[in-house]
């Protein structure tokens, strides 16, 4: 929506969040150097690709480069649905999401602090939501099918640390798979997929002598295979 009332920069959130190390004006600025960075790498590529065309050492080494990049993104394509769960974003009104497309459209604007994040609601939605859930957000905002990003979701209870409501860690379910996914070694889709097939063996596995253990070898006969047979065994 062209006509939404995109923010300035400066003064869009109170001066307490302002000042705040982890407030407002700090994830602003950390987005901007987010979409700065996006930016750097499109630019790198095509210049490297350009002057790889008669080099089959760099021409390679470019694509696995950016192989690797990818599947690290996947890690972190599962930490930033996590906190669009835990922070409620499926509640955002209209007016803000059609902000934020906004953005993404034209982020050179919001590099240059031109326009600025949309401040957080400060009070319980009431009516009807845009949204459903986060999975619903997901799908409508970022363009993708929505049993993947509820995959997404799924696969970050497992993969990612949690804390309980008393503010007690809970450990990843499957470390060998997460410290894969986010060194780049697997792929995401593969990963997640995974996780799905030790989730529905999880009730078997419980009610083995020594589960812990079972589980542990089980995890670890399913990353051997996917590092051995997998796409790019």
């Amino acid at each position: 929506n062209s006509d939404a009332k995109i923010p300035r920069r400066v003064g869009n959130s109170s001066p307490t969040d302002q000042q705040h190390p982890g407030g407002h004006a700090a994830r602003e600025e950390l987005l901007s150097q987010l979409f700065e960075a996006q930016e750097r790498v499109e630019t790198l590529t095509a210049e490297l690709a350009k002057r790889s065309t008669n080099s089959p050492t760099a021409a390679l080494l470019l694509n696995m480069g950016l192989e690797r990049f990818h599947r690290r993104l996947g890690h972190h394509q599962l930490v930033a649905a996590d906190a669009a769960q835990h922070s409620l974003a499926y509640e955002l009104p209209v007016e803000t999401l059609n902000i934020l497309r906004e953005i993404l459209e034209h982020p050179a604007d919001f590099i240059a602090s031109d326009v600025g994040l949309p401040s957080d609601p400060r009070t319980v939605p009431t009516g009807r939501l845009a949204h459903k859930d986060t999975a619903e957000l997901l799908q409508h905002t970022c363009s993708i099918d929505f049993y993947a990003a509820r995959d997404r979701l799924e696969a970050a209870q497992v993969l990612l640390t949690h804390s309980n409501a008393d503010g007690i860690s809970i450990p990843v379910s499957y470390p060998l798979l997460a410290d894969h996914l986010r060194s780049g070694r697997l792929d995401p889709r593969e990963t997640i997929l995974a996780t799905k097939r030790l989730e529905k063996l999880r009730p078997a596995i419980a009610r083995q002598p020594k589960p812990d253990r079972v589980a542990t070898a089980i995890e670890a006969q399913i990353v051997d295979s996917l590092l051995t047979q997998g796409p790019g065994a």
